[in-house]
């Protein structure tokens, strides 16, 4: 009898799993205790968010013998991947409080006594909370008897719980992680490797968005993708994500203002809050590495907030191929930067007038000092600064292959103000200014901008110590805040 009430009390406890996440935040879930092999369940799970807004991640992981497929996700995308159910917004319902389910599934040769465990995320105060759901067990044996120890978890869970940061820097991506779904044979479901899956053309997003992709070969096995994305009006977050050929490499040549991460042949450009402009431009340069000739193909597409719902549009697939170019471009420039090249003034012709001779005079010899010769304004050695120490960011105002001097900026830009001169993969690039803070050097870019000198710039760079790296690595060293 009482081995009966424990087991009453234990079902009861487990139907209705509430898990309280600060002083307003909670989930519950209706699990199950028991369930037979071949099973299908609902799961219904009411999340009360109170005044949290943004993104957010409930993730259950699963053992192996149960799937889960979405049945009412209240916006958020949904994924099943390596028994990770994952239920991803870009930005959270406006109701304080909503539901979603799910079914779970058991296989049909399922046995014992299996563990479900999860864990909600969401930023608040610009940092990650992250709070661990209570394990639920679910009896698929003979007996009634519930295994209320839970089991220890895999290495694999358990690499993911200790390297799981407390909170985030909400210059990167906040919270949602979409991997790449690579096959052996190097075949994926999104991008196309070896002309394994047909080509997809693009589809055009709620409020109109388009992409368009163009890939250049710089080499045989190097390229230059181009994407340009008709947004219109719409701000907030955005997402351009392409999954890349397995091997590849990807590196950022024109964000547009956007945070770049490349990793497991995911490419990612993440905007807190899109630009005003109508129409964003970013590039990355692909390399191919050891991989063979033949074709390849890249997949991707843009996600942004329209309506406080998340919206997709496709850029489609786009083929190339890794080896012998049928035709290199004669030139492949950086966006944003052009150029430049030094007007040619002409020599102006100088009249001389008829000799007269003089009368003779008397020649007294003196010692005549040797002139130095004439240095071009350009080449005149400059001083050097003292070196650079910590982070620092700057603003590029214009790149090219050709070094020039303030009488172009003058003439060119109507820009007297001063610039530094650096050498960087092969560019000469001109920056100005010197700060420690990114705000101010992002100030300093918008006043740029408001000057109207049509600098095919401007944006902000960032140094360690003297070494150019990119903006999102300086904040993460320097604790800063990103800000539009």
């Amino acid at each position: 009898m009482l081995y009966q009430i424990l087991i009453y009390v234990n079902i009861i406890g487990l139907a209705i799993l509430e898990i309280f996440l600060g002083a307003d935040v909670s989930v519950q879930q209706n699990i199950v205790t028991t369930m037979n092999p071949g099973e299908l369940q609902k799961i219904t799970v009411t999340i009360n968010k109170a005044e949290i807004t943004g993104f957010a991640k409930l993730q259950f992981d699963l053992p192996d013998g149960l799937t889960a497929t979405s049945t009412d996700t209240k916006g958020a995308s949904f994924t099943f991947k390596d028994q990770k159910a994952k239920f991803i917004w870009m930005s959270l319902p406006t109701n304080s409080t909503f539901k979603i389910s799910y079914n779970l599934i058991a296989d049909a040769e399922i046995s014992g006594t299996k563990v479900v465990t999860g864990k909600l995320s969401y930023i608040e105060n610009n940092e990650r909370v992250t709070y661990t759901l209570e394990p639920a067990s679910i009896d698929f044996g003979s007996t009634m008897a519930i295994n209320t120890e839970t089991e220890e978890p895999s290495s694999e869970q358990a690499e993911e719980v200790v390297n799981e940061p407390s909170t985030v820097i909400t210059n990167e991506e906040p919270i949602e992680e979409i991997a790449s779904t690579n096959s052996n044979n190097g075949a994926q479901d999104l991008a196309m490797v070896g002309g394994s899956v047909g080509i997809s053309m693009p589809i055009e997003g709620q409020g109109g968005v388009t992409g368009t992709r163009e890939i250049s070969a710089i080499s045989n096995t190097q390229f230059l993708v181009t994407i340009n994305i008709e947004k219109g009006d719409i701000r907030g977050f955005g997402k351009m994500q392409e999954i890349i050929p397995k091997g590849f490499t990807a590196i950022e040549k024109n964000s547009d203002d956007a945070i770049f991460t490349f990793q497991n042949e995911v490419v990612k450009f993440v905007w807190l809050n899109l630009p005003a402009k109508n129409t964003l431009t970013i590039v990355y340069k692909l390399n191919s590495g050891s991989n063979p000739e033949g074709d390849y193909s890249i997949n991707g597409e843009f996600s942004y907030l329209l309506a406080d719902e998340t919206q997709k549009s496709s850029i489609g697939s786009t083929e190339f191929v890794v080896g012998p170019q049928p035709q290199l471009a004669a030139v492949v420039e950086e966006p944003k930067e052009e150029t430049i090249v030094e007007p040619v003034i002409p020599t102006p012709k100088v009249i001389v007038a008829e000799e007269v001779p003089e009368p003779e005079k008397e020649v007294v010899a003196e010692k005549v000092e040797p002139k130095s010769p004439s240095i071009p304004l350009a080449n005149q050695p400059k001083s050097i600064p003292a070196p650079e120490t910590g982070v620092n960011y700057k603003v590029q105002i214009t790149a090219g292959h050709n070094q020039v001097g303030n009488a172009y900026f003058a003439s060119l830009h109507n820009y007297h103000g001063m610039f530094s001169i650096e050498h960087h993969e092969g560019w000469i690039k001109y920056t100005t200014g010197q700060f420690h803070g990114y705000r101010q050097a992002r100030d300093k870019r918008e006043d740029l901008v408001g000057a109207g000198h049509e600098f095919p710039g401007p944006f902000v760079t960032a140094y360690n110590d003297g070494t150019r790296i990119t903006v999102q690595e300086a904040l993460m060293i320097s604790n800063q805040k990103w800000f539009q």
